[in-house]
């Protein structure tokens, strides 16, 4: 089942190179078959199958010879992967069918944010749907996910709106832009308010150190944009495998601090 399930994701991971690299440039998904980016050669289906036609190809077009980029390949390992493993911590759980469909969003948040510097509506609404589903079926069992959820959505949002007014304030322009604000309100309607407050906490760290290492290296520029979009992504990921294991791990932690010092 593991591996029909990973061969499913990157499947879907192939489906998802087109629709992060159509969607920005307003291509309908319907519309053709998939073409080299660069001559427009029409692709075979062997030139279409996930990860092996990359290899196969050695990395570049059969028609003009340039470069395909090993993003695609990646996103295609990366889905499998996430579906993967998804299924080995969930199960056939509600929790799996939820997550496995919003990492299917999430990833192409990452490179069209990274890419292009926005995040399109139509996928934070989709997370935003799915929140809605999750929270409606858990509410069945326990109402408490009603206020956990909906307040997890309004402080995703006004952590947001505060970080844009005081960077406004403080720089003169937008410090962050409305797509991210959508985007981890909608976040919070999934995982809660502790995993959205958790998921900007975290998306700031792995944010500090991946950028202070691209400026170090020269391969950004300090006053360079910054598409953090990715970085809400990678720690929601994150939270929603791990966040409960590390929030427990943290209060015992911080119990035991505290009992200590009261002790002493």
């Amino acid at each position: 089942m593991g591996v029909l399930i990973f061969i499913l994701g990157i499947l879907i991971g192939s489906f998802l190179n087109a629709f992060i690299y159509r969607i920005p440039r307003g291509i309908k998904i319907s519309t053709g078959r998939s073409q080299c980016t660069h001559c427009h050669k029409e692709l075979k289906w062997y030139e279409l199958v996930p990860v092996f036609s990359y290899i196969f190809l050695r990395g570049k077009c059969s028609g003009c010879g340039e470069k395909i980029s090993i993003l695609y390949p990646i996103t295609e390992l990366l889905t499998g992967v996430l579906y993967l493993f998804t299924h080995l911590i969930f199960g056939f759980q509600i929790e799996f069918f939820i997550y496995v469909l919003t990492i299917t969003v999430m990833i192409p948040i990452i490179r069209i944010d990274y890419e292009h510097k926005y995040i399109p509506d139509r996928l934070n609404l989709s997370i935003l749907v799915l929140g809605l589903i999750y929270t409606i079926h858990q509410a069945f069992t326990d109402l408490n996910i009603l206020w956990i959820n909906g307040l997890g959505f309004l402080i995703g949002a006004l952590i947001i709106f505060i970080v844009r007014w005081i960077g406004q304030q403080i720089y003169k322009r937008e410090a962050m832009g409305f797509g991210d604000l959508k985007l981890l309100a909608a976040l919070g309607m999934l995982i809660g308010w502790q995993g959205v407050i958790f998921t900007f906490l975290i998306g700031c760290i792995i944010a500090s150190i991946i950028e202070v290492t691209l400026i170090a290296v020269k391969v950004k520029q300090r006053d360079s944009e910054i598409a953090f979009g990715p970085y809400l992504v990678y720690a929601a990921i994150i939270y929603m495998f791990f966040g409960e294991t590390l929030i427990n791990f943290y209060m015992d932690l911080l119990g035991g601090v505290l009992y200590a010092v009261l002790h002493l």
